[in-house]
């Protein structure tokens, strides 16, 4: 699979330096959760990253289905995914690289039925390049980003762990972890508990 420039949308070189940073620091993870590049080089003067075809369906395309009430996810396959997710976030820590912008929409679904953390270094990238982060940086799914993301704080691994608890509760209960505000502080903020 090549995700060429056009998904990318980028020239920017600030931005190729870091997922190419990114990607190769990934190259010591072995988890079958971590999304590596195969390559990465220009087409057309532009970024593209090569890596596995692993099918074309995102977590995000399984939620919309599973909120239609289309699918059934036992409780039990919603936590197996989120501890196999936990053990590749843990494996890419180790390798000193946090992801920053987790959500259902950068994990991919395999055709052999395992998930994929796939975009590592996406947000770092975009703050790199000073045009792409005036055009999107506070774009995201406000409901998975860590509220001390919005500024310019760094992604750490909390960062990471914040994210990965709001997919776990979506998956819990179809529903996500937001309670209409622009991201959820479970300091100020209850939501309901997944058993509701």
């Amino acid at each position: 699979y090549i995700a060429t420039a056009h998904e990318l949308k980028t020239t920017d070189e600030a931005y190729a330096r870091v997922i190419a940073g990114y990607a190769q620091k990934l190259r010591t993870c072995t988890h079958r959760g971590v999304g590596q590049s195969i390559d990465l080089g220009l087409v057309q003067r532009r970024l593209a990253l090569v890596r596995h075809d692993l099918g074309r369906f995102t977590l995000g395309d399984a939620l919309k289905r599973l909120h239609t009430r289309e699918v059934f996810l036992p409780p039990a396959l919603a936590l197996a995914i989120v501890i196999e997710l936990l053990e590749a976030l843990q494996i890419a820590h180790t390798a000193g690289v946090v992801h920053g912008a987790l959500t259902p929409g950068n994990i991919v679904i395999a055709d052999a039925g395992y998930a994929v953390i796939t975009d590592f270094g996406a947000l770092e990238a975009l703050r790199a390049s000073p045009a792409l982060r005036a055009m999107f940086s506070n774009q995201g799914r406000s409901s998975y980003r860590a509220p001390e993301l919005k500024g310019t704080t760094a992604a750490t691994e909390s960062s990471d762990l914040y994210s990965m608890g709001a997919i776990c509760y979506e998956l819990l209960t179809l529903h996500e972890a937001s309670t209409g505000g622009a991201a959820v502080s479970t300091r100020q903020e209850k939501l309901p508990p997944p058993s509701r």
